[in-house]
């Protein structure tokens, strides 16, 4: 029995006419499948024209009240059968779209005089070379499915894949890189330089964007700002410092002709806040002056626990890393960096069976990088309050050449800092004498001058001088008086009193006993 029209509903779209079966319309939210229209316009044969006209003309007339008259049977007959070839051809469309084979995209490792090479999902595959198609090393192109064949050139490739570093660039054309520990071999086109970030393609063989070099972490890009003069006290520390620095430079014909080499590596071991830090800028700015140079870059500084890292073989990397960065300085500046190593204990202590292992790679990767430098690859720094927890290996002859004691400062000492702070010699004086006054204890038998470093020197300064500024604010005389000084003191000494003090603070002669054991 053929399909009934009569009950199509009003306003319903003629381009779902082959979705009515027995009279009821199907869904109407999509196209039918090939299938559907094949069997649709089967039965549509069987039911005459007439009624496909009478069909259509029904809906016409529905389309709106207002419609007057029924159009004649010859425009209603052309309307439909347009309608159904438009509808036909919609479907043929679609079907094509769904049939057609996907085409897989590929890089061109190779061009040839008759063929190419290119890497499809990690397999090399050779391909006849297109005729009227230019394709060239590097390019990523559309490939048949079937025959791997080259369709053509994708003028706006997708960029996204693995990113990795460069470890070293073996010609024009290779590169090597480090994926999951193993090296492996890429290939590349343009400018291409150890350390910089690269995306491989798919397959991982090709570069298909070159990131250049990350963004610098460790290197300070301005100037130090801090001199020798800068750091007051420390005279011992000072002297190996230069002799570490200016002496290779000032004095390099003497060298030569002993045959010495300069100094590689320095332990400055000590209290936190006596200066490592302040010595080790003043040692960048020192080694910049000798070659008329600006500091900045020349300060490589990073934190032990800055270099550690969850993933295996990433704390390794960011050794290499920090390395890279000094050898880098020397062959663009021309002169040594000062790489300077904070809280070295972190990442540096003795290997052994305790703790969780980190140093048995961390340790020799730092040793291995250390004997890779070359005399004027770097000076090494390495600071740290707990010299005894450091691996054999790493303070050795040969590596830390000379080892200096950061001590706190004397008197004398706290005079030359609190002068450089205050701008003031009287009444740096007479703030040194408050300091290292013995009426100020942090417990019995242990005074404050005891636990004195050059960091709660400038914050008893800074006290002061807001003291000075709140009493300025308020209308009064801005400028700091002995008695902000004393009242900074008091407080400070009152703070140090409620904490746990280090075990090497300097007693007063003659006191015996551990103060810490209280």
């Amino acid at each position: 029995m053929p399909p009934n029209y009569s009950n199509i509903p009003v306003g319903f779209d003629p381009y779902t006419l082959i979705r009515v079966d027995e009279g009821r319309p199907r869904q109407e939210d999509g196209l039918a499948s090939p299938d559907e229209v094949d069997r649709t316009l089967r039965r549509m044969v069987g039911v005459g024209l007439n009624q496909l006209i009478s069909a259509y003309s029904a809906m016409l007339s529905g389309l709106s009240p207002y419609a007057a008259a029924t159009p004649s049977p010859e425009v209603a007959e052309a309307a439909a059968v347009k309608k159904l070839q438009e509808t036909v051809l919609a479907q043929q469309e679609w079907a094509a779209r769904v049939k057609k084979q996907p085409a897989p995209y590929a890089t061109v490792l190779q061009v040839r005089d008759d063929a190419i090479v290119v890497n499809i999902a990690g397999r090399s595959v050779e391909v006849g070379k297109p005729r009227e198609l230019e394709v060239a090393f590097g390019a990523t192109v559309r490939t048949s499915a079937e025959t791997c064949a080259i369709l053509d050139v994708v003028k706006d490739p997708p960029d996204a894949g693995e990113i990795t570093t460069v470890t070293r660039v073996l010609d024009k054309r290779r590169a090597e890189i480090e994926r999951a520990g193993v090296s492996r071999c890429v290939n590349y086109a343009g400018e291409l330089a150890e350390g910089d970030r690269v995306v491989l393609d798919a397959g991982g063989a090709v570069v298909i964007a070159n990131l250049g070099k990350p963004p610098n972490d460790y290197a300070y890009a301005r100037p130090t700002g801090v001199t020798w003069d800068d750091v007051g006290g420390l005279a011992d520390a000072k002297r190996v410092l230069r002799e570490a620095i200016e002496a290779p430079v000032k004095h390099a014909h003497i060298y030569a002709r002993r045959g010495k080499k300069p100094l590689r590596g320095v332990l400055l071991y000590g209290p936190s806040g006596c200066g490592k830090t302040m010595l080790g800028k003043a040692a960048a700015t020192a080694l910049a002056e000798l070659h008329g140079a600006s500091s900045g870059g020349a300060f490589l500084y990073c934190k032990g626990p800055e270099i550690l890292n969850q993933y295996v073989g990433t704390s390794e990397a960011n050794v290499r890393r920090l390395f890279a960065t000094a050898r880098d300085h020397r062959k663009q500046h021309g002169y040594p960096a000062v790489l300077f190593l904070d809280e070295a204990d972190a990442i540096l202590g003795a290997r052994g069976d305790h703790g969780f292992g980190l140093e048995r790679t961390i340790v020799p990767q730092f040793l291995s990088e250390m004997d890779g430098l070359d005399e004027s690859g770097a000076l090494v720094l390495i600071a740290t309050n707990r010299p005894e927890q450091l691996d054999p290996a790493i303070v050795r002859d040969g590596r830390i050449d000379r080892r200096v004691k950061v001590t706190r400062p004397t008197r004398e000492d706290a005079v030359s800092i609190f002068g450089r702070l205050l701008a003031s010699v009287p009444l740096a004086k007479r703030a040194a004498r408050e300091l290292f006054a013995d009426k100020y204890a942090v417990r019995p038998g242990v005074p404050l001058s005891a636990a004195v470093s050059g960091a709660m020197i400038a914050g008893i300064v800074d006290r002061a001088t807001s003291r000075a500024m709140a009493r300025e604010i308020d209308g009064g005389d801005g400028d700091v008086t002995d008695e902000d000084l004393a009242s900074s003191v008091g407080d400070v000494c009152r703070e140090a009193a409620s904490i746990r003090l280090e075990d090497d603070i300097r007693l007063p002669h003659g006191h015996a006993g551990n103060p810490s054991a209280n």
